[in-house]
């Protein structure tokens, strides 16, 4: 998951640059969402990878009916 971090971060600073000095707004919008999911993604799926564990190691005893 590292690789993808760098890769969305150095995209997205790359697209701010590029926007700023062409004044682009919607290039720098793409860069600050890339840059927002740059530093969330991490966090979410080791969240979602640690909910998947917990949902496969439940017994079948412990579902309601």
């Amino acid at each position: 998951m590292t690789t993808v971090e760098i890769i969305l971060f150095a995209v997205g600073a790359f697209l701010l640059v590029v926007g700023y000095r062409r004044s682009d707004r919607n290039k720098m919008l793409a860069a600050a969402l890339l840059l927002f999911a740059s530093a969330a993604i991490g966090p979410f799926s080791e969240g979602f990878e640690q909910g998947y564990a917990d949902g496969e190691s439940r017994d079948q005893s412990d579902l309601p009916r």
